[in-house]
């Protein structure tokens, strides 16, 4: 009887997990189609997603083992049931699979765990801030899964030989878990072959052991300081060892330092005696190699920032620390550990920190930022309420505005309306921070078709007409309009008082292409220009988002009655002015899934555990790999004290504080 009754479920579960199959080849038709209309290159698509079915059949058949014991669970006790819950469970599956496709297609990404990391209302913000379905997408994202409903009522009957198929491919699924190399050339090649199932189940994985991995380092005593553990204590002096010029404080507090930056800004300014300096920071979504600079992998769509370099001083090689916007803010202004999702994810629960920004309020300068879109989004006013802010400007304030798009203000009229806030007469020593939101997706900004126009033409001359789908060419044609605006907001402050004492730090919150590969991922421009500054030039040494705070200090420190803490807690050093190119610098970098995998410290790149070595060639930064366990040692070491830092408050010491 219990024979007949297996028999029979496998049966019914075999006609489900071949109908899973057939649903698999439409769903690949059907991204096929979206990501040519979309991207272009139909041949290119279709390629990689005949290889990509191939992985979601065996992607598929080890779904279909790892649930067969449900189902024959569920079989026992109600067969209609089993079938009933198998068929609604399975359709949903293909929904939501034909859901991440779409979101693929829109975002560029692979859906990740970064879903679970929004509210409900920043959700809805990101949906209605998309660009919408057409109809034949809106109707095939409903279609194949009604489709597979009412064929799953269907019952097939299997030949032997067939259910052997079935079986030896499920075997063989066990043993696939990865891409070939040779089968893609970059990421979004790899994340179009890959199941974006499987690559959102991945990185949940990665995320629930990254939260079970800090729950475990916060809770083991070996971890806390007090118990003299002596581990830790390993742990922290392993870590000082690969710093061996900074003079280390304290190991209860492992980042702690006496600041000895050097002043290496000082030289390039005509400082004005006894006046410190305004600063104005425009950080610009998106603003990366591939569309800005001499060195850009397309012509250059900012020529107005590109005279400010020749005019100013730049890094040719600089890097974000993060894929997304989220880190900017902690890394550019205070260097700030990750902790488990990013800094800014902890909102009140904050470990004490300095920052350039809270230094300068100590130091009488009135802050300011402004931001086109909501404040709160990614969790950014927690972290600027602990930061002192005066002024702030966000789109609360112009919801009934035309001047915007779904995300918030456009550029410009940010820029015209926030300088509108500022008391110029009253504030002669001001800090004012710019984050722009235009060229962000789904990229609406005034003029779009003129400056669309504009950016095609530049292809043509350069004849790269073919190297970017013509449906790209409005995205990277929005840094034209971005570049504009800016050139608009800098002729504003030069109406301004003060103007003649004013520095300019112009950067990106990260790369323009999220799918870029290796060290491309994290390239970003980093301008600074000022009246002030007596000779341009422009620097080839690696330096990132956490070298400009140290920087700017000293150089104040230097010529000014300045006030700034004898111990910092950042481990880099300040911007590297080398004329010649090298690496001093130390940055971990966080995945767009908010997982720490990238790491550069000095001479080498860690990208998922692959150990690379800069080469620089021509003006060309290209990676060698290589082998190097200590690099690999740092970055788990750098990891666990990370999480350490910020589950314990061990950042800076507290006011309060007293020594051991």
């Amino acid at each position: 009887m219990k024979k007949n009754i297996i028999k029979r479920a496998f049966e019914c579960y075999l006609s489900l997990s071949v109908l899973m199959l057939f649903a698999a080849v439409l769903i690949r038709i059907f991204e096929t189609m979206v990501l040519a209309s979309r991207h272009g290159d139909f041949f290119s698509q279709l390629l990689l997603n005949f290889y990509g079915l191939g992985f979601d059949i065996l992607f598929f058949c080890k779904i279909s083992l790892i649930f067969f014991p449900i189902y024959l669970l569920l079989h026992s006790i109600s067969n209609k049931f089993a079938s009933w819950f198998f068929r609604a469970f399975f359709t949903l599956v293909i929904l939501s699979s034909l859901a991440m496709i779409m979101y693929f297609a829109i975002a560029g990404l692979a859906l990740d765990n970064l879903f679970f990391d929004y509210s409900a209302k920043e959700l809805l913000y990101v949906v209605n801030t998309s660009q919408t379905l057409k109809w034949w997408e809106f109707a095939g994202l409903f279609l194949i899964p009604i489709l597979f409903f009412i064929s799953s009522f269907k019952k097939f009957k299997f030949k032997n030989y067939s259910v052997i198929i079935c079986l030896l491919l499920t075997v063989f699924s066990l043993f696939v878990n990865k891409i070939p190399d040779r089968l893609y050339d970059n990421q979004k090649q790899q994340q179009t072959i890959d199941n974006k199932y499987r690559c959102f189940l991945d990185s949940v994985k990665q995320a629930v052991s990254a939260e079970i991995r800090s729950k475990k380092i916060n809770s083991k005593n070996q971890w806390l300081f007090h118990s003299k553990k002596i581990e830790f204590r390993n742990e922290v002096d392993k870590f000082h060892s690969y710093f061996p010029n900074i003079n280390f404080v304290d190991n209860q507090y492992p980042f702690l330092h006496y600041d000895e930056s050097p002043d290496v800004l000082s030289s390039f300014f005509n400082l004005k005696e006894d006046t410190m300096p305004n600063f104005v920071f425009v950080i610009v979504e998106g603003l990366g190699r591939e569309v800005s600079g001499y060195n850009s992998a397309f012509p250059s769509a900012t020529p107005y920032l590109d005279s400010l370099v020749s005019t100013g001083l730049s890094w040719s090689n600089c890097f974000s620390s993060s894929q997304r916007t989220i880190c900017v803010l902690p890394t550019l202004f205070a260097n700030l550990p990750f902790g488990n999702r990013g800094f800014t994810t902890y909102k009140n629960d904050y470990p004490d920190f300095n920052s350039l920004l809270t230094i300068l309020h100590d130091n009488g300068y009135y802050s300011s930022f402004f931001y086109g879109g909501l404040l709160c989004f990614d969790d950014i006013c927690y972290f600027l309420a602990e930061n002192m802010i005066d002024n702030y400007l966000d789109i609360s304030k112009y919801e009934n505005s035309e001047m915007k798009n779904s995300w918030g203000l456009y550029d410009h009229c940010l820029f015209e309306e926030s300088l509108k806030t500022i008391d110029f007469e009253s504030h002669h020593t001001r800090v004012d921070v710019f984050m722009t939101l235009s060229t962000h997706d789904p990229f609406e900004y005034p003029d779009k078709d003129a400056y669309t126009q504009q950016y095609t033409q530049m292809l043509h001359d350069k004849n790269l007409q073919n190297s970017i789908s013509q449906s790209q060419y409005k995205e990277y044609a929005s840094y034209l309009y971005l570049d504009n605006s800016l050139r608009k907001l800098m002729s504003l402050y030069a109406s301004k008082p003060d103007f003649d004492n004013t520095i300019f730090i112009i950067t990106g919150d990260h790369c323009f292409n999220p799918v870029s590969t290796n060290i491309n991922k994290y390239y970003v421009p980093l301008v600074i220009w000022s009246p002030m500054i007596n000779t341009s030039q422009r620097f080839p040494a690696v330096v990132t988002h956490r070298d400009v705070t140290p920087s700017i200090l000293a150089m104040l420190g230097s010529n000014f009655k300045f006030e700034s803490p004898e111990e910092v807690a950042w481990i880099n050093s300040g911007l590297d002015t080398s004329s010649v190119f090298r690496s001093t610098t130390f940055t971990p970098q966080l995945h767009t899934s908010r997982n720490l995998t990238n790491f550069i410290y000095h001479n080498y790149f860690i990208d998922d555990d692959e150990v690379y070595e800069f080469n620089y060639d021509d003006e060309v930064l290209t990676l060698k790999r290589t082998e190097n366990e200590d690099v690999k040692e740092l970055m788990r070491c750098y990891k666990d004290i990370d999480l350490y830092i910020m589950n314990n408050n061990a950042i800076i010491k507290k006011v309060f504080d007293t020594a051991d």
